[in-house]
């Protein structure tokens, strides 16, 4: 092929294919989130089937409430979004919208349960998830969390469950090269798994149409079953058929013959934003005592010698569910037991974020506010939105 240097190119058309050459560096750097000043254009979307409970409908205000405060120390250009079902109401919507999220994007099942072509498979995503008034939904529902791959608007989208609060922004994750990010699932792990799964309830994803679109055709050929997807002994464990399963193998199916072998709590493979991710690994595993926090024996065995309160001062995501349950279940927190510090001090933060609402909404400050969200055992509602 001529060179630019040869006689054969003019000087027009040197500067021509230079200048083409030039675009497509331009538009490859924006697709990779170099924009001005460094910014990304990130979202935090959050997971949502339905709102029919007081206590649930404080709990996405608390959400909203956290994820601006974050947005407003955030270094990136940060849009906090509800993912959802297209069978969420209007009324919901606009509810989630006067709370102070950004936008509720409504989406269908990526793919339905009739097109499933694997019997087991499609008897599996029937299964239903969640607990709780207008909150239990079949598992293919789940499998809306695909869409945030689609969203190419966004350099980066932090798929989360509803039960988890932001306390902190995540630039450094949004910043990272990794095509998915997430953390280790250990109390699902199971049944001599080659990598344990992905907590469902924190995913962060480099939108990009062909992963959502080979997702979608795994999903739809449905080659699942005891030995998990595509037999790689990945996504054998309970809501293995859905994300927490397969976005772990799509995403390291390429590293899986380079793993290490199988130690006990799967102590081989290294966690954390510092670590190396795993050759041929398109996922970057990140620190479970930060991000998506969620208390159980393993992770109390994990912090053993660390003092929980520095420690929950780091944290910047966590996750209400596990040994540290939903702080509007008002179920006391026994302080014998290990971690419980961990979580009593999550449950702190979570309160004073509905103390900041509350005075909000009753025109004070949060100092002024009487009592806590919790009454002898039971939750107390946050005031009512006053009437404009």
């Amino acid at each position: 092929m001529p060179r630019f240097g040869t006689s054969r190119y003019s000087m027009a058309t040197r500067w021509l294919l230079g200048a083409g050459l030039l675009a497509q560096l331009c538009a490859s750097e924006l697709l990779r989130g170099t924009r001005s000043g460094g910014r990304l254009k990130v979202a935090y979307a959050i997971f949502v089937t339905d709102l029919q409970s007081q206590d649930w409908q404080d709990a996405m205000a608390i959400m909203a409430h956290g994820l601006q405060k974050a947005k407003a120390r955030s270094r990136h250009d940060a849009t906090a979004l509800v993912l959802a079902p297209t069978r969420l109401p209007d009324e919901a919507r606009d509810m989630l919208l006067s709370f102070g999220f950004d936008d509720v994007v409504r989406r269908p099942v990526p793919v339905p349960l009739a097109e499933i072509q694997s019997e087991v498979a499609r008897s599996e995503m029937g299964h239903t998830q969640g607990t709780g008034k207008g909150l239990t939904f079949a598992l293919e529902e789940e499998t809306i969390k695909y869409w945030g791959m689609s969203l190419t608007q966004f350099d980066r989208v932090a798929v989360l469950d509803a039960d988890t609060i932001v306390l902190d922004p995540m630039d450094e994750l949004m910043e990272l090269p990794d095509d998915f990010v997430g953390t280790y699932d250990h109390g699902l792990d199971c049944c001599g798994s080659r990598i344990p799964p992905v907590q469902g309830g924190f995913l962060l994803f480099r939108p990009n149409a062909t992963d959502f679109e080979n997702v979608k055709a795994l999903t739809r050929e449905g080659d699942w079953s005891g030995a998990g997807w595509k037999n790689s002994h990945v996504g054998y464990w309970y809501g293995g058929i859905g994300p927490d399963g397969l976005l772990q193998y799509y995403f390291n199916k390429d590293a899986l013959e380079k793993l290490p072998p199988i130690q006990i709590e799967h102590r081989e493979l290294e966690e954390g934003i510092a670590k190396p991710s795993q050759p041929g690994s398109r996922m970057k595993v990140v620190d479970r005592d930060v991000y998506d926090v969620l208390l159980t024996d393993r992770l109390t065995r994990d912090l053993k010698d660390r003092d929980l309160a520095t420690v929950a001062r780091g944290v910047k995501a966590a996750h209400f569910t596990g040994n540290c349950m939903k702080p509007w279940s008002c179920v006391d927190v026994d302080p014998s037991r290990p971690g419980m510090g961990l979580c009593d001090a999550l449950h702190a933060r979570w309160g004073e974020m509905w103390a900041e609402i509350a005075a909000k909404r009753l025109g004070g400050s949060p100092a002024a506010v009487s009592g806590s969200y919790c009454k002898d055992g039971r939750y107390v509602d946050l005031p009512a939105v006053p009437k404009p």
